[in-house]
């Protein structure tokens, strides 16, 4: 997804953005995807695998959901 170029014929959809939930992505609704269940995909990130990770996977997320990067990727 992130090295991913989105056109007319090659469009993003809700699917195939790597939304940062705990929801699989099969039954994962648009109302799924608040502040509450992003805090607890991060907060199990920090559990299971450490604190360093957890920062290093929210700056990717900073940058991946970043307005500009979307746009760079028309």
């Amino acid at each position: 997804f992130d090295e991913s170029r989105f056109s007319e014929s090659n469009r993003a959809s809700f699917k195939t953005i790597p939304w940062p939930v705990l929801a699989p992505r099969s039954t994962l609704t648009a109302v799924q995807i608040n502040w509450e269940s992003v805090e607890k995909f991060f907060q199990l990130v920090r559990d299971l695998l450490g604190a360093d990770e957890q920062r290093r996977l929210l700056e990717k997320a900073r940058l991946r959901y970043h307005p500009d990067r979307w746009a760079a990727k028309r």
